[in-house]
């Protein structure tokens, strides 16, 4: 399990029509700076987080088998995705010119994102629709690029549902996801107001999946830990369960954010390819920008990666690092880093 991708997909199997990537992965695990070197490439129409805005309602959090009973609503979510001018899902920056976009259609799609922007600084919680730059197409069109931090637990019905599809699945050490969300918690930088260690309506649905009855957790037991070792089960529950239920579908890649700053243009390269898209200039450039050291702010994308990767090693206290390695460590999913991340305790 520890490699970056489980299985190259077969070029027989992408089908026809517009090809669409999911980049899924849970919070602070990396995926917006991944989803910013997708949207670099000029040939992908990105989405940022728009399942966080425009909720899957008939769909479980965690779904478990293939999700043929909600094939209509998956896919006439994707319908909707194409045309989506919610500032929120389209205004991420940095932006990209754009292989089906003209230089004034790109113009007019820069402009409006930028006045998008500023009404919102002006009115919070507002903002006016975006440029549709698509018109309406044809069959075949750009690689929609799908990035969310809410449907990891949906990630194989969803890709199974979809068969011009590709899923990555976004995997951070759990004492950086941890490291992190404490770090965004103690900063007032989520909009809920419930802490993730204390969303037990979450558990008790992680609880009732396999994943969570194989390792025999109850909520009692749960409420009595420390909130460090609370999101660490966090983390195993919902990674296991999304490895679980794609461990057997090509078309699903595993790739850990590490990997990725420890060699971003060889990993992007792979990520690319398996997603069906070349190489290009433009997210060469993208990635030497971003990977210079720069803007610390929580949700930026330009930073030194290998800083940002390993941060947790100064910011978690040892008794901290040791209860999370003692819950992992015994998980069937501590073998993603058995190797030069050292997660099993010594």
């Amino acid at each position: 399990m520890g490699g970056t991708v489980r299985a190259e997909p077969s070029s027989t199997a992408r089908g026809s029509g517009w090809p669409v990537v999911l980049l899924f992965g849970m919070p602070r695990s990396g995926t917006t700076w991944i989803g910013k070197i997708f949207d670099s490439h000029p040939a992908t129409l990105y989405r940022h987080e728009p399942d966080s805005y425009l909720p899957l309602r008939d769909l479980p959090l965690l779904i478990s088998g293939r999700g043929d009973s909600y094939r209509g609503e998956i896919t006439g979510y994707v319908e909707q995705l194409r045309e989506c001018r919610m500032p929120v899902v389209t205004t991420k920056l940095p932006l990209f010119p754009k292989h089906y976009l003209s230089r004034g259609g790109y113009l007019m799609y820069r402009a409006s994102v930028y006045l998008s922007i500023a009404v919102r600084r002006i009115t919070p919680g507002l903002g006016s629709p975006t440029f549709n730059p698509l018109g309406r197409g044809g069959e075949h069109g750009p690689c929609l690029v799908w990035k969310s931090v809410e449907s990891l637990g949906r990630l194989a019905a969803i890709r199974s549902c979809l068969g011009n599809c590709r899923a990555i699945h976004i995997v951070r050490h759990p004492c950086g996801f941890v490291s992190s969300i404490l770090r965004g918690e103690s900063q007032e930088r989520f909009f809920s107001h419930v802490r993730a260690s204390e969303g037990y309506r979450v558990f008790a649905k992680l609880l009732a999946t396999e994943t969570g009855r194989s390792y025999g957790l109850t909520m009692e037991r749960l409420k009595g830990m420390e909130p460090v070792e609370r999101l660490a089960w966090r983390w195993v529950l919902f990674n296991e369960h999304a490895l679980r239920e794609s461990s057997d579908d090509p078309a699903c890649m595993v790739l850990r954010y590490e990997d990725l700053c420890r060699d971003p243009v060889g990993v992007s390269r792979r990520m690319l390819r398996f997603a069906g898209l070349e190489w290009h200039s433009q997210t060469a450039r993208f990635l030497r920008s971003s990977t210079a050291a720069g803007d610390d702010s929580y949700y930026g994308v330009i930073r030194d990666p290998l800083q940002a990767a390993f941060r947790w090693r100064e910011s978690l206290s040892a008794a901290q690092i040791e209860a999370i390695q003692r819950i992992v460590g015994e998980s069937r999913i501590a073998a993603l880093y058995d190797d030069i991340y050292g997660l099993r305790p010594s």
